[in-house]
């Protein structure tokens, strides 16, 4: 977003030419400009809380308090300005439309893309969340606002997708719920499965055999 110019204020220039020259009512002028600017600006900005990307603290707790919307210590302006967007966009019944563009307001001005998955025959809706570092409370609020949306009859899943990262891991304990890879004993109690040693774990199921 550009930075929108300051108003310039010259209040002198409205006087006459022959009252301009009095070092007085050029003083007088100066201190009555920043004050003139200073309402401007108030008057501006209370034009711009009418929208919500637009809107400053004050603003969008007008919005936030007519919602019935509680803020967290920790959001921010734009993270206050989201969410307030996302519910007063939210209609019932939704279209698939809306619901890509209900994903993409949620995370504006975010590295997270969200891409929903719909299974007709299963009733599920997938929404796949990728990141390229970590996860924040906010990608998990995502389903109790989705759950408030859409049909009831549908199963909501989020799935989190990190970026791979190369690199040996090294696990004290562990759950392993499905390998894919052969798993040989080892004297030290130590699962191999390629790049990833386990000290102990437990093993749900296995693709082949041990």
């Amino acid at each position: 977003m550009l930075m929108e110019k300051p108003k310039k204020v010259n209040l002198i220039s409205y006087l006459p030419l022959f009252i301009q020259n009095y070092r007085e009512i050029e003083e007088i002028m100066k201190s009555e400009n920043i004050i003139l600017q200073d309402e401007w600006h108030h008057l501006k900005q209370a034009f711009k809380n009418n929208f919500i990307f637009h809107t400053d603290i004050y603003g969008i707790s007008l919005f936030e308090k007519m919602m019935k919307i509680y803020p967290k210590a920790k959001d921010t302006l734009k993270d206050r300005q989201i969410k307030v967007y996302t519910k007063w966009n939210a209609t019932i019944p939704y279209t698939w439309k809306w619901l890509v563009g209900y994903l993409d307001a949620y995370f504006l001005d975010t590295s997270i893309k969200a891409t929903p998955v719909l299974f007709n025959n299963e009733y599920r809706l997938d929404v796949r969340l990728t990141a390229e570092t970590y996860f924040s409370n906010r990608e998990y609020e995502l389903y109790y606002e989705l759950r408030k949306l859409i049909p009831a009859n549908l199963i909501l899943n989020l799935i989190n997708v990190l970026k791979k990262i190369e690199g040996k891991y090294y696990f004290r304990n562990a759950l392993i719920y499905r390998m894919k890879k052969k798993i040989r004993a080892d004297p030290i109690n130590t699962v191999p499965t390629g790049k990833y040693w386990i000290g102990s774990g437990i093993i749900y199921k296995l693709k082949k055999g041990v």
